[in-house]
C-alpha cells in the first residue's frame, strides 16, 4: 500500500516542544553559494552510479524572490525513469507535527511535454521513509496530487489539466490540518484528501523523472505545529569533533547501552558497544546519523559529517 522512499537518509527523533518556521530562498544571506546544493545547509542531492549528480545546483539565472534559486536540472548522462528520482531532499532538524503544517514554494518548469516535477513530503515509520503526500507538475501542463494515507484511496489521486505555463513562476501550497491535506496553486484550492492518521512530517524532496527540461524552485516557507516526542533530551548528548576524520566521541549525561551509525541510504554501517567513541576511519566522506540508545530504552539520533 505504502510507497517507501529508498534513497533518503535515516533520521532520528529529538525531544523538543516547538512551533517551527523555516524559510529557504537559497540566498547568500542564508549561507548558500552558487554551485551544487549537496551538503549546503543540510541538503542532500541524488547519488548516481558515478557519485553525486552535478546538475542540481544553486543558480542566479532565475529567482522568484531575491537573486538565487534551486535548479532541478535535467541529467543528460542518465536515462529517463518512469518515476521522479533526480533531485534533492531536505530532512528537517526536527520532525514537524501534521496537526497543523504547511509548506509553500514557487516553481517554474522550463518546458512542457517531457519531465514531470514532483515535490513530496515524507514521514518515518519504524525507521523507514514513506511518502505522506506529493504534488506534481505534470509534463503536459497539468498538476497531480496524491497521498498514500488517504481514508479513501480511490479519492486520493487527483489530476487537473492546464494549470501551469512554462517559464512562468507558479505558487504552490500544501497544507495539513488535523486529518485533511489540501493542495493550492496560485492560492486556488485544487484538491483535499482526508488522511487515515496523523503522521509527523520529517522532510521533503524535489525530483524529476529525467525526460527533458528542468525546473527552478524558490521561496520555500515551512510552518509546523507543536511536536513533543519523548526521547533523550538533545542537550544531554554531544558528539565531537564534528566533522571528524577518524574518531567520533560521545559525551552523554545518561548511561548509553548501544550506538549505531546509519548511512544516508538508511543502511546500518557501524554498530558498537563502545559508548565513548566510534572509529569511523573506514567510512566514506559524507553525512551520517548516530543512533544512541540509553539503558532505559530512550533514543537520540544525531547527525555528523565524516571528512
Amino acid at each position: 500500500m505504502n510507497k517507501m522512499i529508498y534513497t533518503l537518509a535515516f533520521s532520528g527523533l529529538l525531544a523538543l516542544n516547538l512551533n517551527a518556521q523555516n524559510t529557504y530562498s537559497f540566498e547568500a544571506t542564508e549561507g548558500y553559494t552558487l554551485g551544487t546544493l549537496h551538503e549546503q545547509n543540510g541538503w542532500e542531492v541524488t547519488e548516481g552510479s558515478d557519485g553525486i549528480l552535478q546538475n542540481q545546483i544553486i543558480t542566479d539565472e532565475k529567482a522568484s524572490d531575491g537573486s538565487f534559486s534551486f535548479f532541478n536540472g535535467y541529467e543528460a548522462d542518465f536515462d529517463p525513469l518512469w518515476f521522479p528520482v533526480f533531485g534533492a531532499s531536505k530532512i528537517f532538524d526536527t520532525p514537524m507535527s501534521s496537526e497543523k503544517f504547511s509548506i509553500s514554494y514557487d516553481v517554474m518548469p522550463t518546458g512542457k511535454g517531457e519531465s514531470d516535477f514532483e515535490l513530496a513530503l515524507f514521514t518515518v515509520i519504524e525507521d523507514e521513509y514513506y511518502y505522506l503526500g506529493y504534488f506534481g507538475m505534470e509534463n503536459r501542463g497539468g498538476v497531480y496530487m496524491n497521498s498514500e494515507y488517504a481514508v479513501s484511496p480511490e479519492d486520493a489521486y487527483k489530476r487537473i489539466d492546464e494549470v501551469w505555463t512554462e517559464n512562468e513562476w507558479t505558487s504552490v501550497k500544501i497544507e495539513i490540518e488535523g486529518a485533511t491535506m489540501s493542495f493550492y496553486v496560485n492560492e486556488e484550492l485544487m484538491h483535499s484528501i482526508e488522511l487515515e492518521s496523523n503522521l509527523d512530517v520529517f522532510g521533503f524532496n524535489m525530483l524529476h523523472n529525467n525526460y527533458g527540461h528542468s525546473a527552478y524552485y524558490d521561496n520555500f516557507k515551512i510552518n509546523g505545529g507543536d511536536l513533543n516526542i519523548k526521547e533523550v533530551d538533545a542537550t544531554t548528548i554531544a558528539l565531537y569533533p564534528n566533522p571528524t576524520t577518524d574518531f567520533l566521541h560521545i559525551q552523554s549525561a545518561e548511561k548509553v547501552a548501544s550506538v549505531a551509525v546509519y548511512s544516508v541510504q538508511g543502511q546500518k554501517v557501524l554498530a558498537t558497544e563502545n559508548v565513548e567513541k566510534i572509529n569511523v576511519q573506514s567510512l566514506s566522506a559524507g553525512v551520517y546519523w548516530v543512533e544512541i540508545k540509553t539503558v532505559d530504552g530512550k533514543i537520540s539520533n544525531k547527525k555528523f559529517i565524516k571528512k
